[in-house]
């Protein structure tokens, strides 16, 4: 992760300089966590791009080869089997019981469809699955990975469409050589429907499970964990049972539907006190269309603000709808130092000093506003002066102020 001159952009003279790394921070238990960085705002990577990441990011999502200058997570999917050969086929003749249906009974559950493929979702519940899970997460703990990153942790019970929900499973099962049950009895384990209190109480037991698993192997847990709005409870209890949460899409994104309003605010209550009571937040927002060096300044504003606003001491960012490797020129970096205070509410606005800076968030999906800005010598993320006093934001918008040198 060291080295000088890495270049975040190809903006001239942007350069952005690393000395020796320090050692990763570890909390009580022993479980390595990313570099406490608690100025501007540090990069992530949503998936492995080389060496390119090294002293350019400081932690990756889904890290294909383990290095041991990088903090980059083991990708698994966390319900379902990623291993393609295990087939719906291969799990009705090897692992019946652990297949998980839908109401019908007779079709088994799938979270996506897939063009080639389809996981099979697994039992959670079944002390035999959870072994496999672990078992396979412990090899590659093994080959030095310090987290593992478990994707779609979701406390709605959705699936591919309004047919797949979670409902039960077939114990002491059978099937003749074309996949017909021959044998079983039916166990349901939860109600069938979205809003599903029964699968959400089992998810976190899992992932509470799961963490404590792997924190006793040496390595943490990060969550991809859906934002859900209705349930900001055991959202809360959710994040407390990981060691970093992945917050996808939120509160940027890329189809266009943000996070505002009462969402914006239910989210805000969920991740500040997590980050401040030092939880570990990798916020991967999420632009819209597919050309990132034309990213409109004010959507840059509105994802660089956010994080700005709710950001902890090991908080890192990425705005990555298609997980390519990005070039992040100045104006999504810009030099605030460290926060000074927690964010609050003034008016409509939330807003945030930093040692050299400035945020505010207007959340409201509809409603234009002011923020008053402070007295200073202010420039906006993008080098344009900006006067103290009051100051218009329109409806979800983002405004980042630097004090000048």
């Amino acid at each position: 992760m060291g080295g000088t001159g890495m270049f975040f952009s190809g903006a001239p003279g942007i350069a952005f300089t690393y000395g020796p790394p320090p050692p990763l921070q570890f909390r009580q238990s022993g479980v390595p966590l990313p570099r406490l960085l608690a100025n501007d705002v540090p990069l992530g990577s949503v998936f492995d791009q080389g060496n390119s990441m090294v002293g350019t990011r400081e932690i990756c999502w889904g890290a294909n080869v383990y290095r041991p200058d990088f903090y980059g997570a083991w990708y698994w999917p966390s319900t379902r089997d990623s291993d393609t050969n295990h087939t719906i086929d291969w799990y009705k003749q090897n692992h019946p019981d652990w297949i998980v249906f839908n109401s019908d009974r007779v079709t088994f559950f799938q979270e996506f469809y897939y063009q080639n493929k389809a996981l099979v979702t697994l039992d959670i519940n079944n002390p035999e699955v959870r072994e496999y899970q672990r078992s396979i997460l412990a090899a590659r703990i093994a080959e030095g990975y310090p987290c593992i990153a478990f994707d779609n942790v979701e406390l709605a019970n959705n699936g591919a469409d309004a047919t797949h929900r979670r409902h039960g499973v077939w114990v002491g099962s059978t099937y003749d050589a074309n996949g017909n049950r021959l044998t079983g009895t039916w166990n349901q384990l939860y109600a069938g429907v979205s809003n599903d209190a029964d699968y959400a109480d089992a998810l976190i037991d899992y992932i509470a499970w799961m963490r404590a698993e792997v924190n006793a192997l040496g390595a943490a847990l990060m969550i991809n964990g859906t934002y859900q709005p209705t349930d900001p409870a055991r959202m809360t209890r959710l994040l407390q049972s990981c060691d970093i949460y992945f917050s996808e899409n939120a509160p940027a994104h890329g189809d266009g539907t943000d996070l505002t309003d009462a969402r914006w605010l239910t989210f805000f209550d969920v991740v500040t006190p997590y980050v401040q009571a030092g939880g570990v937040w990798f916020n991967s927002q999420q632009f819209i269309g597919t050309n990132f060096a034309g990213v409109p300044n004010a959507e840059k504003s509105w994802m660089v603000a956010n994080f700005l606003l709710m950001r902890g001491q090991r908080s890192y960012f990425s705005a990555d709808q298609s997980s390519t490797f990005r070039t992040y020129d100045a104006t999504w970096l810009p030099l605030v130092g460290a926060p000074l205070e927690v964010a609050q509410a003034v008016g409509s606005v939330y807003q945030r000093r930093y040692t050299e800076g400035f945020v505010a968030v207007n959340p409201s999906s509809s409603i234009a506003t002011t923020v008053t800005v402070p007295a200073g010598v202010w420039t906006d993320q993008f080098g344009a002066g900006v006067a103290p006093g009051s100051h218009p934001m329109a409806p979800k918008s983002g405004l980042v102020l630097i004090a000048a040198a």
